[in-house]
């Protein structure tokens, strides 16, 4: 009644060549030139003498698979000249010059890198640039970039770099240029116009800087929106600090917790710099520049709006013009409360529209 038992065939192969198995190309010693597009992974950990992994081609994806890429302190861990759609995830890039180099000067000659993305990477103790994306649309997502640039002197150090119109999210930058002298300028997180940067935890950039040097824990152009990020206890003894600089007007700068930069500043200290047009709401700004010279819990440029903020305890004992909120004019301020401000906790331009605010 069940009909034939017997097998029509005899069961056929199961097995797979290799390239289906895997379809990407093993790395399995540096240096290491990519050519051509495709997806690559490391085998092992690995050390370089100079440049590990160079990228010559478009549509690339490099997977460290949670390997180390080590350097001896020159080169970059990855470099790329003019690429488009590169992508670097899950791995650690320690001791080179630049951890991931995206050449600077070929991109503004040829104006064609763009569409990378840094997913999950620990840029680690790089001597001067963790992550530098100088081109448009990237992404820099969830890494953690720490210690690079820590004695570096006269130079730029950047935790994190991103082109125009770029995207940094859930990252961490702490401890970059931590020792930086003569002129140096330490950057946490530093983008373009256009840019959005959030949820990122940026801490101890430059904290024992030199008075010569300027540090910044987040720095972005025009345009950009800075929401939900955490920057404290950088450039504690440098020259001047910015916790948040928003630059060239029109910015966003939303939900951010400000605290403890530049506790020995000897210059300036701006927990938040908005340029004209910015839009400063709902951020906490406290203890910064404790014992420097000149202090603005939230400067705010003119035309910009300036609600909701809370704003206290800077500048103590310092020595200068401390502001807890600073109108430059023509600013609209509502619902804020700033208090215990070594100096004016909100000074009255004779041009700003003003809704309720505490600020005795």
């Amino acid at each position: 009644m069940a009909g034939n038992l017997e097998p029509n065939a005899p069961p056929g192969s199961t097995m797979k060549p290799l390239d289906q198995v895997e379809p990407r190309i093993p790395i399995t010693s540096v240096p290491y030139t990519i050519s051509q597009s495709g997806s690559y992974y490391l085998t092992k950990n690995m050390t370089a003498a100079g440049t590990a992994i160079t990228v010559n081609a478009d549509d690339v994806t490099i997977d460290l698979r949670g390997f180390s890429l080590t350097g001896n302190n020159t080169g970059s861990g990855v470099y790329m000249t003019d690429r488009i759609n590169v992508e670097i995830r899950n791995g650690t890039i320690r001791n080179f010059n630049y951890g991931i180099n995206d050449d600077y000067i070929m991109m503004v000659s040829n104006g064609t890198s763009t569409n990378h993305r840094v997913i999950g990477v620990r840029a680690l103790s790089n001597a001067q640039f963790g992550i530098k994306l100088y081109g448009p649309n990237n992404e820099v997502r969830d890494c953690s970039a720490s210690n690079n640039g820590t004695s570096a002197s006269g130079s730029n150090i950047f935790g994190i770099s991103v082109g125009n119109n770029s995207t940094v999210t859930g990252n961490t930058a702490n401890n970059n240029g931590g020792s930086a002298q003569f002129n140096a300028f330490v950057f946490g997180i530093t983008a373009s116009t256009g840019c959005t940067i959030t949820g990122n935890t940026v801490c101890f950039n430059g904290y024992n800087a030199g008075e010569s040097t300027t540090i910044y824990g987040i720095v972005a152009n025009s345009g950009s929106t800075i929401t939900g990020n955490t920057v404290n206890g950088n450039g504690t003894s440098a020259g001047s600090v910015y916790g948040i600089a928003a630059n060239g007007g029109g910015s966003t700068i939303t939900g951010n917790t400000v605290y403890s930069n530049g506790s020995s500043a000897t210059v300036l200290v701006h927990g938040i710099y908005a340029s004209s047009g910015g839009t400063v709401t709902g951020n906490t700004v406290y203890l910064n520049g404790q014992g420097s010279v000149t202090v603005d819990g939230i400067y705010a440029g003119p035309g910009g709006t300036v609600i909701g903020n809370t704003v206290y305890s800077n500048g103590t004992f310092a020595s200068g013009t401390v502001f807890g909120i600073y109108l430059a004019g023509h600013n609209l301020v509502d619902q804020n409360t700033a208090y215990n401000n070594n100096g004016t906790n909100m000074n009255n331009p004779g041009n700003c529209t003003f809704g309720q605010n505490y600020a005795p």
